[in-house]
């Protein structure tokens, strides 16, 4: 299940992000949610803003930079990555949007560097600062193992009530 494979640093970005809801509200607005707030794991996260129909990082850890092989702040999602990976992980994205709760991914990893990685990935979406009822941002927390290849077909979560539940066949189709 999605609880046992996240890392201690993803289990840290959920907890604050559930530390952040307000009263009455189902996620965190953006203005509540500061990366330098969360030093120990600032390294493996990216944040992504929600510009129309695009995904714009607007910041990426040094982790990332590293696994990526460029630092992509700046960049959108369409600059960064095609085909099928790039459907993957934006299918990855619009679920953590439309059902406004974390997404846990457990997958592949194709290195630039014509190795496969095994990545785990929580997403956390936050509200628009001017609409709180708009996702505005969503939060990326993405470790690397560089020792094993991840699994053959992505293994996919989401909270509901609560509870991390499989949801593979659903986004993969």
């Amino acid at each position: 299940m999605a609880d046992d494979i996240l890392t201690d640093r993803h289990r840290r970005l959920l907890s604050h992000w559930r530390s952040l809801i307000p009263a009455g509200r189902d996620i965190p607005p953006r203005r509540s949610f500061d990366p330098v707030d969360i030093p120990d794991i600032l390294s493996f996260l990216v944040l992504a803003d929600i510009e129309g129909q695009e995904l714009r990082f607007r910041v990426v850890g040094t982790e990332m930079t590293e696994a990526w092989g460029k630092d992509y702040t700046g960049q959108t999602l369409s600059q960064i990555m095609g085909g099928e990976y790039h459907d993957f992980i934006r299918d990855l994205f619009d679920t953590c949007i439309s059902s406004r709760a974390p997404v846990v991914s457990h997958s592949r990893f194709q290195w630039d560097r014509g190795r496969h990685l095994d990545t785990i990935r929580i997403m956390v979406p936050l509200a628009s600062n001017a609409d709180p009822d708009r996702v505005g941002h969503v939060v990326v927390g993405q470790s690397f193992d560089y020792s094993q290849t991840g699994p053959q077909s992505p293994r996919v979560y989401s909270l509901k009530d609560g509870t991390f539940a499989e949801i593979s066949r659903t986004i993969l189709t």
